[in-house]
C-alpha cells in the first residue's frame, strides 16, 4: 500500500509540474500589458508588486510556478510574496537563469535625476563653504506614507554613485569628526571626547567645537552617554556663535567620563567636508527633500548614476504564505531589512539560495553595530 501511496505522489508531482507556468520579468523593457511568457513578451512587473498594472495584477502563482526576472536588469521596487507553493513543489522567484549565471537585482531605491551645481543663490544653506562649486543638489520627492515606503530621513537614506567600473559605491552622510572608515560611523576613536560635567541628559557644551561650525539645529548627534550604546539624536537647538546644542532626550543622566559625541548632516564645511558626502535638509519643500552631494572624486552626477533607497524592504513574505524559493539574486538598497517576513503565522519551506544580500543603512546599524535605531 505504501508503495502505492508514493506511485501516486510521484504521478501527482509530475502532473503538477506539466501545469506549471514560467512567467518573465525584464524591469527596464516589459510591458505589463504582455501575457509574460517568453522573453519576448515579459512583464516590467512582477507579481505583487503594488506598482505592476494589467495582467501582473491578476495572475495568481501556483505550485510549480516559476518567475525569472531578467540578468543584469535592476528591478526598483517592492515585491510581495503573496502566493504559497506546495511541499516538494514551490513557487521560485529566479534571477540567474535569463541568461544563465547573470544574476538579477532586485533593488530598493531609485534614481535622483536633475542635479544643478550649487551656488549662493541656489543653495543660500552652503553659501560660506569653500567648496560650494563643487556640490551639486537635486530633489527628491517624498514617497506616500505606507508600509512599503520608509520615511525619508538623512539616517535611513543610503545613496549610492556609479564609480569608473559601473559599480555602485557608497555615499555616506557628512560626519565631524570623520571617522577614517566611513563605514564605521560609530567608530569612538575619532569621536570628540569631553568632561562628563559638560553634558546633561539632552545637551553639551564644548567651547572648543561648537562655536564656528554654524547652526547645528536639525542635524543629527551620535552620543555615548552611558553604556557602551551609541545613541543617535536630532539637533533641536543652537546658534550660530553658541557652545551649546540642545538634543532630544537620552532615557537617563549621561555616566560615561569622558562623554564622546559625532555630528552628522550639517551643510556647514566643518562637518560636510569631503567628496562622497551628502547632506539632507530634512524640512520639505512642496513635497520634497532637498539633497546636498559632494560627488566621488571625478564623477559628475549628470553623468555618473545616483541612487536612493525608498523601499523599506525589497522582498516581503506574507503572513502564511509557504514553499517558496528565491534564488540568484542580488537583493540591495533597501532602507531596513532587504527581506522581510510576516511575524505572524507559521511558515514552511521557504528556501533563499545562491543570492547576495546588502544592507547598508545607519538608522538600523543596531543590526550590524552598537547604534540602536532613533
Amino acid at each position: 500500500m505504501n508503495k502505492i501511496i508514493r506511485v501516486l505522489i510521484s504521478l501527482l508531482s509530475i502532473f503538477l509540474n506539466l501545469k506549471a507556468t514560467n512567467y518573465y520579468v525584464d524591469y527596464e523593457n516589459g510591458l505589463d500589458t504582455n501575457d509574460g511568457l517568453t522573453e519576448l513578451t515579459s512583464w516590467k512587473h512582477c507579481p505583487g508588486d503594488k506598482n505592476a498594472t494589467g495582467n501582473p495584477v491578476s495572475v495568481i502563482l501556483n505550485a510549480g510556478d516559476v518567475v525569472l526576472f531578467k540578468g543584469g536588469i535592476h528591478y526598483r521596487g517592492h515585491i510581495d510574496l503573496d502566493f504559497s507553493g506546495q511541499e516538494g513543489n514551490y513557487v521560485k522567484y529566479i534571477g540567474n537563469q535569463w541568461p544563465q549565471g547573470t544574476m538579477a537585482i532586485i533593488d530598493g531605491s531609485q534614481l535622483i535625476e536633475e542635479w544643478v551645481v550649487c551656488n549662493s543663490v541656489n543653495s543660500p544653506e552652503l553659501a560660506d563653504h569653500p567648496n560650494i562649486n563643487n556640490i551639486y543638489y537635486a530633489y527628491v520627492t517624498i514617497p506616500d506614507s505606507n508600509e512599503e515606503y520608509m520615511e525619508l530621513k538623512a539616517l535611513s537614506a543610503n545613496l549610492h554613485q556609479k564609480n569608473a567600473d559601473r559599480e555602485d559605491a557608497a555615499l555616506f552622510i557628512a560626519q565631524y569628526p570623520h571617522p577614517e572608515d566611513p563605514y564605521q560611523p560609530d567608530d569612538l576613536d575619532y569621536f570628540i571626547h569631553i568632561p562628563l560635567d559638560q553634558a546633561t541628559q539632552n545637551s553639551i557644551t564644548d567651547p572648543d567645537n561648537l562655536t564656528d561650525i554654524g547652526d547645528l539645529t536639525g542635524a543629527y548627534i551620535f552620543n555615548q552617554p552611558y553604556s557602551s550604546n551609541i545613541y543617535a539624536k536630532k539637533i533641536l537647538e543652537h546658534s550660530p556663535g553658541s557652545n551649546t546644542i540642545v538634543f532630544e532626550e537620552n532615557s537617563r543622566s549621561p555616566s560615561n567620563n569622558p562623554y564622546r559625541y559625532s555630528i552628522l548632516n550639517s551643510a556647514h564645511s566643518k562637518v560636510f567636508d569631503r567628496p562622497g558626502e551628502f547632506y539632507i535638509n530634512e524640512i520639505p519643500q512642496n513635497n520634497k527633500l532637498k539633497i546636498y552631494l559632494w560627488p566621488l572624486e571625478g564623477f559628475n552626477p549628470l553623468t555618473s548614476e545616483v541612487s536612493i533607497s525608498v523601499y523599506t524592504n525589497c522582498l516581503r513574505r506574507t503572513a502564511g504564505v509557504n514553499y517558496i524559493s528565491i534564488e540568484g539574486f542580488v537583493i540591495q538598497k533597501s532602507s531596513s531589512d532587504p527581506i522581510h517576513s510576516s511575524t505572524t503565522g507559521n511558515y514552511n519551506g521557504c528556501i533563499l539560495k545562491n543570492n547576495e544580500i546588502c544592507k547598508l543603512c545607519l538608522e538600523h546599524l543596531k543590526g550590524l553595530g552598537s547604534v540602536p535605531a532613533i
